[in-house]
């Protein structure tokens, strides 16, 4: 066995690249394993076990850049340590100061452009074709393609592993790698689009990682710049399986599998990714950035990117805490994330926070972040956190929200979030948050609902996405929701129940019924329906739900038919809850005449009265003007 450690200066000068080979099944720890020159002549005489190249190691790179090279063993068996039976460990423990430390699975540690992009791969699930391809049915987009012959297997099983193509048929396609996002028996659907639409007769692999190893773990290092690239963590231990921690420095993995919990912690970047960088300055694309049959758990890390262009697969509730700002790519992310405290004073750091499918969100049609299965809370929690939610499809959220927010002075974005498959609740909730400002529909309109509606206000008391296109709101918690009508409401509006014995919609004009706390719709054809006027909702409650009516001040007010700009606004004696722009209709003894404010804006039929502020006017007998 070799006694030269890897930190002499005539093996290894400071500033310098090394490339270290490892072959659990054909190399041998009396070898070298070493190179100052390139990939393939360390691979020449490759270590056997993770173990020996860690005993010879420096744990001070000093600069410098490492690869550490793993060749796959034979049937994807785990790497053992030097007694065969254990399974060994990349374990970086106490590393500090390497410009680039890389642990990259080879196919044959040949280090060429499609090696990289390979990276030991191995089939996940084998096609029908001789080589254990698949071929590509006619009909295919840039994201979405059939396959002539074979099934694929169920969701969950081959999502966020990834495809990559042979450019058989389209030379273009060559190696092209991207995560499945979703599937059927037939038909897959990418996380991002591939450069080309495939055609009929192009094959592809399905694939993942072929590297494993027992633990990743990468404690206490410092200043570091790790990435973990086609590699399985194999050994369960949701503490210390998969681990990487500061302080400082950056990691990443690419194109990883973990059957453990997937924890970074105090570092300056955390990066899940489809591409990392290479000693050589490039990005290859693997397609998929981490798979965990557990979770992710980043806490107190500057910044945290998740998927890209990959995809990400959880079984549990994944945690962002305390981090400054938090990306998510286009993917899988199973049963929902926690966003705890990040962004937010007093810790000063106003980085916030992004769910978010990126740039791709701008485009019709693009793959959205796909969350779904009932965890018993929220799918996405954003507690005490700015954010940013967008293009994100939450679905079987079953009796919990798909969004949950929880905290006070909260700044947060929804755009393009949709779903409501199998949500039995609220689209979101904002019972548990205060004086919380909610921006919507800016970029994209939202959708997200549930059987009890689209947002849940503290009341409780349910509004539309619709309805933000009329007025917003601000409940009694002091929590705003704007919408593209922009803020419309000032002051603090009055939590109602509806007591009209059918629903209202937004701009009814309601009046007390004589019981505290309720409502009824008003209209000029008596004295005691248009007596106690109290407002205009700006929330549409069902029959016997709460709902909200604007203070005195601007209102949005639905109008018997379209209504004339400069014109008063008047209860309407013939529609329960409407206005009107001419006094009622005279000759009726009993109508009356509730002037409400001049007209300042008309939008179809309804009408912007500032202020709306109800008056009653006397009228004889006969239904004239006096």
């Amino acid at each position: 066995m070799s006694s030269v450690p890897y930190t002499s200066p005539t093996d290894w000068p400071i500033g310098s690249t090394a490339f270290v080979a490892l072959d659990n099944d054909a190399g041998s720890d009396a070898n070298l394993g070493f190179s100052l020159v390139d990939m393939p002549t360390a691979g020449a005489a490759p270590l056997k076990t993770l173990t020996e190249f860690f005993r010879r190691a420096s744990r001070f790179g000093a600069g410098r850049q490492l690869v550490v090279a793993l060749k796959p063993r034979a049937g994807g068996a785990t790497y053992k340590k030097p007694d065969g039976v254990t399974d060994d460990d990349i374990d970086c423990r106490g590393f500090q100061g390497y410009q680039l430390l890389n642990f990259e699975a080879t196919t044959d540690f040949s280090n060429t452009a499609a090696d990289k992009i390979i990276a030991g791969a191995q089939r996940a699930q084998v096609g029908p074709n001789g080589d254990g391809s698949w071929t590509v049915a006619a009909g295919a987009t840039t994201t979405v393609f059939s396959v002539s012959a074979g099934a694929l297997s169920a969701e969950t099983a081959i999502t966020d592993k990834r495809v990559r193509f042979t450019g058989n048929v389209t030379p273009a396609l060559a190696n092209s790698c991207r995560a499945i996002l979703a599937n059927t028996g037939t038909q897959i659907s990418l996380a991002a689009a591939v450069g080309s639409a495939p055609a009929a007769g192009d094959t592809f692999f399905i694939e993942e990682p072929g590297v494993r190893v027992g633990r990743i773990r990468a404690t206490n290092t410092a200043n570091n710049n790790h990435f973990f690239i086609g590699i399985s963590q194999v050994t369960v231990d949701n503490t210390n399986g998969c681990v990487i921690s500061g302080p400082n420095g950056l990691a990443g993995l690419n194109f990883c599998e973990s059957v453990s919990t997937v924890n970074l912690t105090g570092l300056q970047f955390a990066f899940l990714l489809s591409s990392v960088p290479r000693e050589d300055g490039t990005f290859p694309v693997t397609g998929t950035s981490c798979r965990t049959t557990r979770f992710f758990a980043f806490l107190r890390c500057g910044q945290v990117s998740l998927g890209a262009q990959g995809a990400l697969l959880t079984s549990s509730v994944s945690t962002v805490s305390q981090c400054g700002q938090y990306f998510i790519g286009v993917g899988y992310m199973g049963p929902g994330i926690q966003v705890n405290a990040n962004g937010i004073p007093p810790r000063g750091n106003t980085g916030g926070t992004s769910i978010t499918n990126g740039i791709g969100s701008f485009v019709t049609g693009a793959p959205r972040t796909r969350f779904t299965g009932a965890a018993g809370v929220p799918i996405i929690s954003i507690i005490q956190s700015d954010c940013q939610l967008r293009g994100v499809d939450i679905q079987n959220a079953g009796g919990q929200p798909g969004v949950g927010l929880f905290g006070v002075g909260m700044r947060v974005s929804i755009d393009d979030v949709q779903g409501s498959t199998g949500n039995t609740d609220a689209g979101i909730d904002l019972t548990s948050a205060w004086r919380a400002s909610i921006v919507t529909g800016n970029i994209v309109a939202a959708t997200l609902t549930g059987t009890a509606g689209d947002v849940r206000l503290a009341g409780p008391a349910i509004t539309t996405w619709a309805g933000l296109t009329i007025t917003n709101v601000i409940d009694k918690q002091g929590n705003e929701l704007i919408g593209t009508a922009g803020a419309v409401v000032r002051g603090q509006p009055r939590l109602i129940l509806n007591q009209s014995g059918g629903a209202l919609a937004i701009g009814k004009i309601v009046r007390g019924n004589g019981t505290s706390g309720q409502c009824t719709s008003a209209q000029a054809d008596t004295a005691a329906n248009a007596s106690n006027v109290l407002g205009v909702l700006i929330t549409p409650p069902a029959s016997g739900a709460n709902g909200y009516v604007a203070p005195p001040g601007p209102a949005w007010v639905q109008m018997d038919v379209a209504a004339t700009v400069g014109n008063q606004c008047y209860l309407s004696e013939a529609t329960a809850g409407n206005g009107k722009s001419v006094p009622p209709a005279a000759g009726g003894a009993t109508n009356q005449k509730e002037r409400c404010g001049p007209i300042q804006e008309t939008s179809g039929t309804l009408a912007l009265v500032v202020p709306f502020v109800p008056e009653k006017i006397p009228i004889d007998s006969d239904g004239a003007a006096p």
